[in-house]
């Protein structure tokens, strides 16, 4: 995780990517020294003849409604349809959300431009989502960062944007986490389709399977030393295969009384078909977005993990 965060340092470092900000009076010093500690090259400007040029020069670009009025409203939304359309990155920061009816609406206008990254407060972020009832003290939280997980997740869901709550700990909620949810529900329904086995036929101990092993080690150490879009390209076989195999099974070799029966209607069955087709798109997603070095490691992690899923179906025979 850390040499991918390190690489993409560098990346910004190589490029210099020039960065458009529509940002608030208080913050604008705050960024432009930031964005170039970080090796960018910021811009700011919010005149409207100007920020449709502006948005197609640059390669990212920032909106920070802190200090809102009429005026900005309009270069905002200029400028974000603008960089939707032309595929930029850009990142919403939802100052004060929840505090006026004006912001709320403006926020509303905004989101319809599906912002690559939100990043406000657990406050702003609740409001934000309209989860529930929220009061936003000016700029300050009046909430604990994982209160706004469930907002978070439904701004994921509903914005496609990755969600950052700020705060004593700062959250990061993004697709990952849709794919990690399919993970859990795999291995519990697996959990319960073994056990049910070891009971039908008797089994007390579970034993090894040398390849298993082997190919748990690789998914284990993947996850722990690689970045996360590696480790869910490492893990995708489990979906995919399982699928294939499922289906072929479900489609011409089934019987009467097949005691493996439930195996064959749980991987074979529409249910898993669509969390399957989920979890490859939400996987194909993360790779669109990810470096080139990224995306050929996340192959790599993807082709190795199916030949050991491969060798441990065939140990299964």
């Amino acid at each position: 995780m850390e040499n991918n965060l390190w690489q993409h340092i560098l990346h910004v470092r190589n490029t210099s990517p020039l960065v458009h900000n529509i940002t608030n009076y208080v913050v604008m010093n705050n960024m432009a020294n930031a964005l170039l500690a970080v090796g960018a090259s910021p811009i700011m400007a919010h005149a409207k003849p100007e920020v449709l040029y502006m948005v197609k020069i640059s390669n990212a670009m920032v909106i920070n409604i802190g200090t809102l009025d009429e005026y900005w409203e309009e270069a905002m939304l200029l400028a974000a349809k603008n960089a939707t359309l032309l595929q930029k990155p850009w990142i919403l920061d939802p100052v004060g959300a929840g505090a006026t009816a004006y912001r709320d609406t403006v926020l509303s206008t905004l989101l319809k431009y599906h912002p690559t990254a939100i990043r406000g407060n657990a406050s702003e972020i609740i409001a934000l989502a309209d989860a529930n009832a929220s009061i936003t003290k000016g700029v300050d939280s009046t909430a604990q960062s994982t209160e706004a997980l469930e907002a978070a997740k439904t701004m994921v869901q509903n914005c496609n944007s990755v969600v950052c709550i700020s705060g004593e700990t700062d959250i990061i909620v993004s697709q990952t986490l849709k794919y990690l949810k399919y993970a859990e529900t795999a291995i519990v329904v697996e959990n319960i389709l073994h056990e049910s086995y070891f009971k039908d036929f008797g089994l007390n101990e579970k034993g090894e399977i040398q390849p298993a092993c082997h190919y748990i080690h690789f998914r284990k150490s993947t996850a722990a030393m690689d970045s996360v879009e590696i480790a869910m390209a490492s893990v995708l076989p489990c979906f995919w295969i399982y699928k294939k195999v499922g289906d072929h099974i479900y489609n011409h070799l089934q019987s009467e009384n097949n005691p493996y029966q439930r195996w064959i209607d749980t991987y074979g069955g529409e249910e898993f078909a669509d969390a399957v087709e989920q979890a490859i798109n939400l996987c194909d997603e993360v790779a669109s977005e990810a470096t080139a070095a990224v995306r050929e490691k996340m192959t790599e992690a993807f082709i190795t993990s199916s030949r050991m899923e491969y060798h441990f179906l065939g140990s299964c025979i």
